[in-house]
């Protein structure tokens, strides 16, 4: 109780708090932290959360539908491929993932089955990012953020443009001016 209504009245009493409970519970970001050496290989990897996004993207398709609206589903664009050279895996953040690159490209080729999967079982539309522009070192700055100068977003927007205008075409039956 004590700690609660110091919380509550003192601002330098929280921050002094937050401090020295990151400091000595190894809390990051995201969470309290475990062991940064020790990174998973693939059969560490929880199946749970792969119900769980397939499970989120079923969801959002039948909410799409439910409302009149016709889902698009796209694939994840990343840096993360099975290709990369040393130099390009030196810029993943495995110790933030937690995962080793052969698991990350596990985990990665399991969502995107999934996006694919449930597109084509529910009728929604794919734009497949991840096979046009994962490994493309110049679009990335990391394992999933575009680069910097912008170059990854406009081959991004370019993608999602292209595939919109032959939903619309598709849609009123003829050719969209510009």
């Amino acid at each position: 109780t004590l700690d609660r209504w110091l919380c509550e009245v003192s601002r330098l009493y929280t921050v002094l708090r937050r401090i020295y409970y990151k400091t000595t519970l190894s809390i990051d970001l995201e969470g309290l932290g475990q062991d940064r050496e020790h990174q998973l290989g693939l059969s560490e990897i929880n199946p749970t959360g792969f119900h769980q996004y397939r499970l989120a993207m079923e969801m959002f398709v039948d909410l799409a539908f439910s409302i009149g609206a016709k889902p698009i589903l796209v694939t994840q664009a990343r840096l993360v491929h099975d290709s990369n050279t040393p130099a390009q895996k030196e810029r993943l953040d495995y110790h933030h993932v937690r995962l080793t690159h052969e698991a990350l490209l596990e985990v990665f080729e399991r969502f995107d089955a999934i996006v694919r999967d449930v597109a084509n079982k529910k009728g929604a539309i794919l734009i497949n990012a991840s096979e046009q522009l994962s490994g493309k070192d110049w679009a990335f700055y990391d394992q999933v953020h575009f680069d910097l100068e912008g170059r990854g977003s406009e081959a991004m927007s370019q993608l999602m443009a292209e595939h919109i205008k032959e939903v619309l075409v598709s849609a009123n039956g003829k050719e969209m001016s510009p």
